[in-house]
């Protein structure tokens, strides 16, 4: 299943057209509490003329992971952590597909992170690795723009990460019976149509079943919750009207541009 939200409401993507759903007005609602059975209010629109939304607009929390490809690690001279290395982004970076990502006034450098976003399906607490794949609900795609002027101050990534607008997500969230292995996806960023990331989330260093575990072992995980996975080689520094596309296998695509 596709799942998406288009102009506050809750659609799923069939073929070239999305249906919509009764009852509910964002993602996070349906994973929260899923109905039975599906219940359509009996509004169509094709996929064409779809605005996206952000499919997740309120988690409780985004947890962004670091250093989790070889050749990112490298492109960054660092090393290979002995542990996941992890953030806390804040909610409020959050932006939908074709919206703008806004340059700080005060920042001088934001580079791009194309990265795998895991979307947390229920409740999850000391979960052993065995049992991660039945807390999850799906996946999506995330930037995790990031404020480089800051990197050796800010020990926490508050400001490298947590601007406003430095959380693009989407287009949907794809569910877990439709993406069997996680960890084989080519993962993929043009820059003003240049492809400059291109890699396979086979490369993750720490998988998802080790993520998940890690961090339930130091917080709860809740319904809509984000874990960013990590980004390849391929960083780089964007202006004022440029354009991002990233792209992962069995996803789709996300495109936004970058403004002032």
């Amino acid at each position: 299943m596709k799942i998406c939200c288009v102009e506050g409401k809750v659609g799923i993507i069939e073929g070239y057209q999305i249906r919509f759903l009764k009852g509910f007005q964002l993602v996070e609602e349906f994973i929260q509490n899923p109905p039975d059975r599906l219940s359509f209010s009996g509004d169509i629109i094709s996929l064409s003329e779809a605005k996206f939304d952000a499919p997740i607009r309120n988690p409780s929390k985004i947890i962004g992971i670091g250093l989790n490809y070889p050749s990112h690690i490298a492109e960054l001279g660092k090393q290979t952590p002995s542990e996941p290395f992890c953030w806390l982004k804040p909610p409020s970076t959050i932006i939908g597909p074709n919206q703008a990502v806004k340059i700080p006034k005060e920042v001088n450098r934001v580079d791009y992170e194309t990265e795998l976003a895991v979307v947390i399906g229920e409740k999850a607490k000391n979960v052993d690795e065995s049992e991660v794949f039945s807390k999850v609900f799906g996946y999506t795609i995330i930037l995790d723009m990031s404020a480089r002027d800051f990197t050796e101050t800010d020990r926490a990534l508050f400001k490298v990460k947590g601007f406003d607008t430095f959380g693009p997500l989407g287009p949907y969230i794809v569910t877990t019976d439709e993406i069997p292995d996680p960890h084989a996806l080519d993962i993929k960023l043009w820059h003003n149509g240049e492809l400059k990331q291109s890699d396979n989330t086979a490369s993750m260093i720490f998988k998802i079943p080790k993520l998940i575990s890690f961090i339930t072992k130091i917080v709860t995980l809740y319904p809509g919750d984000i874990i960013a996975t990590g980004t390849p080689a391929g960083i780089d520094t964007v202006k004022s009207g440029d354009r991002l596309v990233a792209q992962i296998d069995g996803i789709g695509i996300l495109e936004v541009s970058i403004e002032d």
